[in-house]
């Protein structure tokens, strides 16, 4: 059996664009509501002369069940979902997005939104419906001096960070570069950057957003102020986003790498690591990890310091003395050689994912946990990921994304490379789950699973309640429906 190794950088924030739906404020509501549990209807029922007139105004192209492009149009990361929608639409603009909400809410279709396609969850494929596919949108602008960076939702990770440090700007993007920016951003959007400059959304000013009615506006601080709150974590539920405006940052090196150890030192590393996290600096980034190499399973540190190497001795050195690695390759780095060092992991492969918010690693989670890692399947990843610093002085009711307590983000994902592995990466998958699950206080949504709606709620905690009136107010049939979905508010 072939081993198929994948780090904490390719399997880091795998969802992001499972769809660039938001949820949505400071618009006029609708007059009244739905059922928003109703059946969609299948585009095979559709006359075939509105599917004509519907496909004559697209600017992109519309791929049907007949064409010869369909098979690869419909295929995404997650090969667990085989789903066979009517419709794809590549949209080449804004206009098209419009025209698509438009046809998809008068033929009450189901809508599944596109971008990058890296759902764990699968969201960015349907069964029968209509797919919003933004994957060709792909320009942007770099400001230098401003330091802005505006750029459309079909953008990759890598393609944003290549552009951006041409002209020596970094932005905070995903660890796996295959990631589209779009549904990373707006479910939150952890990285290698976040201690010293928050996430993503934090770094959202103003994005281009296609309401649920087919209405476009612009959302930020200043305008529709309700609609860009809800932007900033709130994940696909309202609207589609066609272009977003980011600030960026001076930074072209970095000090990153790797201290590896043997799994049965991970009890110990963890509880050092627990006790060093309260006075870890902004500019460290780390994510505490299990994995299988070919020497079997291993534990190791994930570092990424944004800053000098005259400032970063001292925090590594401390770092170095929680306890002996086998190994470490932490060392400077460019940070755009740093990014691109991993390709990622192949697409193709059926893969599932659990997560959960740890505000600390306690004693018997630490066991539990050491104990599931020590386990860990070939293609997976058991990781915490340490949030702090700016991430958590954000205050909790300033945007929608709920984790802004020091803490950690854990997550177990895993893929099988043959049928006959299914059940047994699941079973590992669930190990952790039953490890962690009574010590979670919330989660990050975009790790979410597609068996894990009844999880929504808990995740955002107090924002829920505001989202869910928006959601009543902007979306009460719930259009939008295929993200870790919030329910109207009765």
């Amino acid at each position: 059996m072939t081993s198929l190794r994948i780090s904490r950088r390719d399997f880091l924030k795998f969802t992001a664009s499972a769809g660039v739906a938001v949820s949505v404020g400071g618009v006029p509501a609708h007059a009244g509501s739905r059922n928003t549990c109703q059946a969609r209807r299948s585009a095979d029922t559709i006359n075939e002369t509105a599917i004509r007139d519907f496909v004559s105004g697209v600017h992109g192209s519309v791929v049907r069940r007949t064409d010869q492009a369909y098979e690869s149009a419909r295929r995404i990361w997650n090969a667990k979902f085989h789903r066979r929608p009517g419709l794809i639409v590549r949209c080449a603009d804004k206009a098209d997005v419009k025209r698509a909400v438009d046809f998809a809410r008068a033929e009450n279709l189901l809508v599944a939104v596109r971008g990058g396609g890296h759902s764990f969850a699968g969201y960015s494929m349907c069964d029968g419906g209509l797919v919003i596919d933004l994957s060709g949108m792909k320009e942007f602008h770099v400001d230098r001096q401003q330091r802005l960076v505006r750029a459309q939702p079909g953008l990759l990770g890598s393609e944003l960070d290549a552009a951006t440090q041409r002209i020596g700007l970094a932005m905070v993007l995903g660890g796996c570069g295959s990631v589209g920016i779009g549904g990373f951003t707006l479910g939150g959007g952890e990285g290698d950057l976040s201690g010293k400059f928050g996430l993503s959304c934090d770094n959202l000013l103003s994005a281009d957003v296609v309401l649920a009615d087919g209405r476009s506006v612009t959302a930020s601080a200043r305008e529709n102020a309700d609609l860009f709150w809800a932007l900033r974590g709130g994940g696909g539920n309202f609207g589609i986003v066609t272009s977003f405006l980011f600030r960026a940052y001076p930074l072209t090196q970095v000090l990153a790498g790797q201290l590896v150890y043997d799994v049965a030192q991970a009890p110990t590393v963890m509880r050092a690591y627990r006790e060093y996290a309260l006075s870890a600096p902004d500019t460290l980034s780390t994510g505490l990890t299990f994995t299988l190499r070919k020497d079997g399973p291993v534990f190791l540190i994930h570092a990424v310091y944004a800053g000098d190497e005259a400032s970063a001795a001292p925090v590594l050195r401390s770092l170095r003395k929680l306890a002996k690695p086998k190994a470490d390759t932490i060392a400077p780095v460019s940070y755009l050689a740093f990014k691109t060092a991993k390709a990622g992991p192949p697409p193709g492969f059926p893969s599932t994912v659990r997560t959960a918010f740890l505000p600390t690693l306690r004693d018997e989670v630490i066991d539990a946990i050491s104990e599931v890692g020590a386990r860990s399947p070939p293609a997976a990843e058991l990781e915490m990921f340490h949030l702090h610093g700016a991430v958590s002085r954000v205050p909790i009711l300033d945007t929608a994304f709920p984790l802004r307590r020091r803490g950690f983000d854990c997550f177990a994902a895993a893929a099988w490379l043959e049928p006959a592995q299914r059940d047994a990466v699941h079973g590992w998958v669930q190990s952790f789950w039953d490890a962690v699950r009574p010590h979670a206080r919330g989660a990050y949504t975009n790790m979410f699973n597609d068996e894990e709606s009844d999880r929504v709620k808990e995740a955002y905690g107090r924002q829920y309640a505001r989202l869910a009136m928006l959601k009543r107010r902007f979306d009460p049939d719930n259009l939008f429906r295929l993200n870790p979905n919030i329910k109207p508010a009765a």
